[in-house]
């Protein structure tokens, strides 16, 4: 999946002064992981607030600040191991893809609501799953959906949702590597519609789907169809786009 909502979800994504510390923002952090028995896992990070220089976005800067704060995310969860390792006895894959999780997140500064009456703490919680919904000899179709929630009063998304599945080898060997769906849908909350100066939808709503070939070890292209409705909040301004995406590894094999 191409469409960013499908990596970290647009109530976390569009937080803080510029965004969490996400490529080409980079921002100092400090994370620690404990791995529990049986795949469960606990995790923290303390992040530098305002990744990078907001008003020189070409600038890579790391500076920590008290008046800029930090950003902190919490996360409990259950992982179940991909590893060839753990195929059976008879040969079948053991790995399932497991996965889900909840989090939170808040910055330790207070932010400036949509209304301007004041500042109030930033913060959000999410959750999400992953699991295989359908194994063959083959073919493997894997499912997700992520939902995360992000304080009204300050953010102009106050409830993210997405679901999705991948199919990989749905032809076996011949055809596409993988075939990809989801759909991912940004609600805009009451307070930043009524500040708006500006009509602004209730959600924006985003179709993908994608397929993967790799006719050579070296080579991968990946086209895609992605659909908008009410792109940015704006009532009836939908848009659609086609694209590829082309992967080269040198040293995996000329075509």
């Amino acid at each position: 999946m191409i469409h960013p909502s499908f990596g970290i979800g647009i109530d976390f994504s569009q937080s803080g002064r510029n965004g969490p510390s996400i490529f080409p923002n980079l921002g100092l952090a400090l994370r620690a992981k404990v791995q529990h028995d049986g795949g469960y896992y606990s995790q923290a990070a303390l992040i530098d607030a305002v990744p990078g220089e907001p008003d020189h976005p070409g600038r890579t800067v790391l500076r920590l600040s008290r008046k800029e704060g930090a950003l902190v995310v919490g996360e409990v969860g259950w992982q179940q191991a991909d590893s060839a390792s753990a195929a059976s006895a008879d040969g079948a894959d053991a790995a399932k893809l497991g996965h889900w999780a909840f989090g939170a997140w808040s910055y330790t500064q207070r932010s400036d609501t949509q209304d301007g009456s004041g500042r109030e703490p930033n913060h959000g919680v999410y959750a999400l799953a992953q699991t295989v919904l359908h194994s063959g000899p083959v073919a493997r179709t894997t499912g997700f959906v992520r939902a995360g929630l992000a304080n009204r009063r300050i953010n102009a998304v106050d409830l993210a949702f997405d679901a999705g599945v991948l199919i990989e080898r749905p032809f076996g060997e011949a055809g596409p590597r993988a075939i990809t769906a989801g759909v991912a849908v940004a609600r805009f909350g009451r307070p930043y519609r009524d500040a708006a100066t500006r009509p602004v939808a209730a959600c924006e709503t985003a179709f993908e789907v994608g397929a993967r070939w790799q006719p050579w070890p070296s080579l991968a292209m990946q086209p895609l169809l992605q659909r908008t409705w009410n792109a940015g909040g704006r009532p009836g301004d939908h848009a659609t786009l086609i694209g590829a995406r082309i992967e080269w590894s040198p040293g995996s094999g000329a075509p």
